[in-house]
């Protein structure tokens, strides 16, 4: 029978591994695409290309964190969406400034979710387009297996079947002539390009780490302490991190079909 202390460090593992380590894996992929994503497509169309992708995508970056902030009680002090022409000189083309209460945990937690807004925000966005263009998509795709039955066979199958599914349904050369099949596309991919976190949004997201792996330990003290609510407990966990891997998985998929047009197209220029 496994001791009290080795449930609650099982628990507090699971609880990371299921939640957080998701968003920190696809959060490195989408930041290491944007990068070279806005390099080729400054390289080909300039700093109007930076605005053709940046005017829906930046706002609704920023408002994610608005959002986060209003939800978590910090005081924000200032607010700008869009900034087309200050931000040719600094590349800034959007920011929240707000400040919180270091002696509320609540407010310090938000920190965290603050900083992480537009990847979370982004990924929902672009789940919801896909299931307004493309209704069928999602239905016909497979949730990845959870973590206490996860095998690299059925791991790696699933990625591959889910890659394809996605690939042969936004890249269907049927859908080439109906405009509403190129708006989509469009706003993909503005959103896309920006629900990468930036380096201030990680500074503000790590501010508020460390304290949320506390209330993460405290969480799992309290699922081995109702032992009898504990399988319930995990069940949801994985639930939520199987829907959450989902979700950010179709995101990194729009991400790097974007990669790889813009990567083709400043080749071809150059």
């Amino acid at each position: 029978m496994q001791s009290f202390f080795s449930l609650v460090l099982k628990n507090f593992l699971l609880i990371n591994i299921a939640l957080l380590l998701p968003v920190l894996i696809f959060g490195m992929i989408f930041s290491l695409l944007k990068s070279k994503c806005n390099q080729y497509i400054r390289g080909t169309i300039g700093y109007f290309g930076t605005l053709i992708f940046g005017i829906i995508g930046v706002p609704i970056h920023e408002l994610s964190h608005l959002i986060m902030c209003l939800i978590f009680r910090h005081k924000v002090t200032e607010v700008s969406l869009f900034r087309p022409i200050k931000g040719r000189y600094d590349n800034t083309l959007g920011y929240v400034k707000h400040t919180y209460n270091t002696r509320s945990i609540y407010q310090k937690v938000g920190c965290f979710f603050i900083g992480i807004a537009p990847m979370l925000f982004g990924s929902l966005i672009i789940v919801y387009i896909i299931h307004i263009s493309f209704p069928s998509l999602i239905n016909n795709m497979r949730i990845f297996p959870s973590l206490d039955s996860i095998k690299i066979g059925s791991l790696a199958s699933t990625v591959f079947y889910n890659s394809t599914t996605i690939l042969k349904t936004i890249i269907a050369p049927s859908r080439f002539n109906n405009i509403y099949y190129w708006i989509s596309m469009y706003l993909l991919v503005t959103v896309a390009l920006h629900m990468t976190i930036s380096r201030a949004d990680f500074d503000n997201a790590l501010s508020g780490f460390a304290l949320l792996q506390a209330i993460i330990i405290l969480s799992s003290l309290i699922i081995v302490i109702v032992s009898p609510f504990a399988s319930v407990m995990i069940s949801s966990i994985e639930s939520i991190s199987s829907m959450l891997f989902l979700i950010l998985f179709i995101a990194s998929i729009i991400f790097l079909l974007v990669f790889m047009i813009a990567s083709i197209i400043y080749r071809f220029t150059h």
